[in-house]
């Protein structure tokens, strides 16, 4: 490899095991960097997870630990903490399991896809392998769960930075999901500000409720709160509805030129309907309810902009009315801190340093969400580097179109007809920023 040119992959995604629940696998994002590969073992970090590309059992597709990004050995003493053995030990023993379910679960939902079963069949004879789990599944996760707790975990930096041209990964990973090239040290600083901005929002929330405390003792004990918390299932779904069908679709309608058939987008939860989950605090529910507000998921979008966009359309609340209520605009304020704390711990940690818990208590002293919560998501932006940039980064770009046309078309200037322009302009910021130029050229020219 001496002086050779080549590709190395973004990052490599560890397993995040959340709840007791498989998450996040191993994964690239489709962007490279070119780096020189002299001297620096672990060039490759392809990873292979179509069942039907694996073509024998035991074969190494799946990982191939000795070659994968790990740059500093583990420690002597390995960091791998009880919470991820206990998830991963018993991720394991379930996966070990001889239940058919694991394999056929889905088979269920294609009654009127049988040649895709007869495929499958075929490509079962011509490898000369079987379906059954642990004959294909089983030993490339047992592999991927040693690479695991003795390698990625135990390492003492936890930041892409840490990698063979880390700078480079991490820059890239920022141009990729903020469509920008911003530098971390911006990104930073933006964090920062915006944090101050919104906390200064929320204490004065906490002030006009009548509560003499900082937003830190606040928030302390409004998690002791009980009538915070729904006491049911029931009553958290009638909430919602509520929220959505009277608040929600009724306030929004003046704001768009074409409002979505479907009301709502059902996530589909898996088969056994039991995993475990946090209930959310009441106040929250009208800032989760306006997000559904966004663009159709069916087009190919980059994360900047649907987040992006879904986070600008929860900023519509005031004008629309519906944060009239104290507790709906610290709902809001939460949910928009939380958003730019991420700023602040993504760039911490992958830039500058930050150990976990020293992002963990960022966020705790800033946010309402509770420890265990905090800490899948400080997980999710040590595997995830720059993705949780996007969010506000991208709600950011579109306010700025948003103030830019205000500016120059003066009363002439038309949300819903902005709207139209933002939601059909999918791609790259800087190409729905001139498709906004081009409609404000287009308004100032009809008045000439």
């Amino acid at each position: 490899m001496s002086g050779m040119k080549c590709i190395i992959r973004i990052a490599v995604l560890p397993l995040l095991l959340a709840s007791g629940t498989l998450v996040k696998g191993l994964s690239t994002p489709p962007s490279t960097v070119e780096g020189d590969c002299k001297d620096q073992p672990g060039h490759n970090c392809s990873v292979v997870v179509d069942a039907k590309d694996t073509p024998a059992p035991g074969h190494q597709s799946i990982l191939n630990a000795d070659e994968c990004c790990v740059c500093e050995a583990p420690p002597e003493q390995p960091q791998l903490s009880e919470e991820f053995q206990r998830l991963a030990d018993d991720f394991w023993q379930w996966l070990l399991q001889d239940r058919p379910e694991f394999a056929t679960r889905r088979l269920h939902a294609l009654p009127e896809q049988m040649a895709q079963i007869e495929e499958l069949m075929a490509l079962g004879v011509e490898k000369n392998i079987t379906l059954h789990e642990y004959n294909v599944v089983t030993p490339a996760f047992m592999k991927l769960k040693n690479f695991m707790s003795t390698k990625y975990v135990p390492r003492k930096n936890i930041a892409i930075t840490s990698l063979p041209n880390g700078d480079k990964l991490y820059a890239q990973a920022i141009q990729f999901y903020t469509g920008q090239n911003l530098s971390a040290q911006d990104i930073h600083e933006t964090g920062l500000k915006e944090v101050q901005r919104i906390a200064a929002l929320m204490q004065q929330v906490v002030y006009d409720l009548g509560y003499n405390q900082t937003l830190r003792e606040f928030v302390s004990q409004l998690q002791d709160d009980p009538s915070q918390q729904f006491s049911s299932v029931e009553e958290l779904l009638a909430t919602y509805r509520h929220v959505v069908h009277n608040i929600t679709i009724p306030a929004a309608k003046p704001f768009f030129n074409k409002m979505p058939a479907a009301q709502l987008k059902y996530l589909t939860p898996e088969s056994s309907h039991a995993l475990e989950s946090s209930f959310i605090p009441k106040f929250r529910r009208t800032t989760f309810a306006s997000s559904y507000t966004q663009m159709p998921s069916s087009f190919p979008t980059r994360s900047f902009y649907n987040e992006g966009w879904a986070l600008y359309a929860e900023s519509l609340g005031f004008e629309m009315g519906v944060y009239e209520n104290l507790w709906d605009r610290l709902g809001h304020y939460s949910e928009e801190i939380f958003r730019a704390c991420r700023l602040v711990v993504d760039t911490g940690i992958h830039a500058f340093g930050w150990s976990k818990e020293q992002a963990m208590q960022y966020m705790l002293d800033y946010g309402i969400r509770p420890r265990s919560s905090i800490e899948q998501q400080i997980n999710r932006y040590i595997a995830y580097p720059a993705q949780a940039l996007s969010y506000k980064i991208g709600q950011m770009q579109i306010s700025s179109f948003r103030a830019s046309a205000e500016q120059q078309l003066g009363d002439k200037f038309n949300l819903k007809d902005f709207h139209d322009v933002i939601l059909n302009s999918v791609g790259p910021m800087d190409l729905v920023k001139e498709e906004v130029q081009a409609w404000v050229d287009r308004e100032l020219a009809k008045s000439q």
